[in-house]
């Protein structure tokens, strides 16, 4: 799904005009952008996280000539999803009905010498 699909989609639900509906998905994404480059975390709750990675310092190699380069530290983004999300992923089984129960006997302990 790109951007026109989304925006498609979304409008086709809320009965919203696309520019609308794409002029206020882009400012979502600037205003998580923003808020995540300041250093803070945007929760939206039922949905997931957004933080801020950083990436330190590290040691690579140039994959066609094998030289050794050294990578500068990064930031990135990070998202984590929240429980209905992971839950819509990952949907669980139904428990099947467990078997009926069975009468257990006692066993006798047995004497040592």
């Amino acid at each position: 799904m790109n951007l026109h699909d989304l925006v498609t989609q979304v409008s086709q639900e809320t009965g919203l005009p696309m520019q609308d509906v794409k002029r206020v998905i882009q400012a979502s994404f600037g205003t998580i952008v923003k808020t995540v480059a300041a250093d803070e975390d945007v929760v939206l709750v039922g949905f997931g996280k957004f933080a801020l990675k950083h990436n330190v310092a590290r040691q690579g190699r140039n994959p066609a000539t094998g030289e050794t380069i050294d990578i500068p530290p990064s930031r990135g983004m990070r998202f984590a999803p929240g429980k209905p999300v992971k839950d819509a992923l990952n949907p669980r089984k139904k428990p099947e009905a467990a078997p009926a129960a069975t009468k257990t006997t006692k066993k006798k302990k047995r004497k040592t010498a």
